[in-house]
């Protein structure tokens, strides 16, 4: 009569001998059977053994519930829900968001690598920029700076403003132009 008894790995194994499905896996198809075992296990059940012709009606849960899934994915590419969601909480969502994105905006401001400021040789470390890039736009002001040559301070903001518009070639071909 043990043979004929089969544990939930063995119901895995046997309904999906390729890729042995889970414990878990085989008690979700054993719940959507409706199947009692026939040897009660300890605890949390892992050693509970089917009936062989229990095992059958596991099986068929199986096979029905594969079909529904490739039925379902050729049907339907789009997504669906179980539940209508309202504009009330569409907007409460939302608004949600939009905290979330806020408090991520001002932490990121917080934990930034870059100081506030930055001098000069700072800011070429950081930056990575060509020495006359950066001074071409402290001389004609398309980098705003605070102090004399000597003790200049650049806000990091700036910077990366600036490093952003010498990405266009325009920009970085007027920047380099000799001023007469």
């Amino acid at each position: 009569m043990t043979d004929e008894l089969l544990t939930k790995e063995e119901i895995g194994r046997e309904l999906n001998p390729d890729e042995p499905l889970s414990v878990r896996s085989v008690e979700r198809y054993i719940q959507l059977a409706e199947v009692e075992p026939t040897v009660k296990g300890k605890g949390r059940g892992q050693l509970s053994r089917y009936a062989r012709a229990d095992v059958e009606k596991i099986a068929e849960a199986y096979r029905r519930a594969k079909a529904e899934q490739q039925a379902a994915r050729e049907g339907s590419h789009a997504l669906t829900t179980t539940r209508g969601t309202s504009i009330e909480r569409a907007g409460l969502v939302g608004g949600l968001l939009d905290a979330q994105n806020e408090g991520l905006r001002a932490l990121s401001s917080v934990l930034d690598p870059w100081p506030p400021w930055l001098t000069t040789k700072a800011a070429l470390e950081l930056s990575g920029l060509p020495h006359s890039w950066l001074y071409a736009g402290l001389r004609k002001g398309e980098l705003p700076s605070h102090g004399t040559p000597h003790t200049r301070r650049i806000h990091r903001d700036d910077l990366r403003a600036f490093i952003e518009r010498t990405r266009e070639p325009e920009f970085v071909a007027e920047l380099l132009k000799k001023t007469t």
